[in-house]
């Protein structure tokens, strides 16, 4: 799938806004990794994707290629490559950033203090895989949930069947 943050419970914490720091070049760096399929060494893997809820989950590392291709040469992010904590303090400044600046991140599916939510990504096969990703409201992209749905190949259709909210999932299996 892609990026995995790490189990143990660090909370980031919220640095000063970068200079660098557009909402407007940043969201338009992710919109343009949204509902793509990449190859890595990895094997080819998905940094952004939209559902039909109108939410686009963003994989930790889509918003930090953003970031990289916005900051220019800012010694703080070449310097958080290699420090894992850092580089988690510098992607929830931004992503408290995209929020307060453009009510970009549903906030509502995010614990405060944290910039991701655990999901379940489905596959096309039925498998499921838990991650942790970005939520990102559709319409900051200056798209609807159906026009980015579209952009869909199918590849990236066995790869993403749906993604499920690991609460909302808890809550049906529970039967709330």
């Amino acid at each position: 799938m892609g990026y995995q943050e790490s189990q143990e419970n660090y909370c980031p914490t919220k640095l000063d806004v970068p200079t660098w720091f557009d909402a407007d070049a940043l969201l338009a760096a992710v919109k343009k990794r949204i509902n793509l399929v990449v190859a890595t060494p990895k094997g080819e893997r998905w940094v952004a994707v939209s559902t039909d809820p109108g939410i686009v989950f963003v994989n930790p590392e889509g918003l930090w290629a953003a970031i990289r291709e916005v900051c220019g040469i800012d010694l703080k992010v070449l310097a958080a490559e290699g420090n894992e904590s850092e580089k988690r303090n510098i992607l929830y400044t931004v992503a408290c950033e995209l929020s307060r600046t453009r009510d970009a991140i549903v906030t509502e599916y995010v614990s405060d203090g944290y910039y991701t939510t655990q999901v379940s990504v489905v596959t096309g096969g039925g498998k499921r895989i838990t991650s942790l990703l970005i939520p990102f409201r559709t319409q900051v992209f200056g798209e609807t949930a159906s026009s980015l749905e579209e952009l869909k190949t199918p590849q990236l259709k066995r790869m993403v069947k749906d993604i499920l909210l690991k609460q909302a999932e808890v809550e049906k299996c529970v039967g709330r």
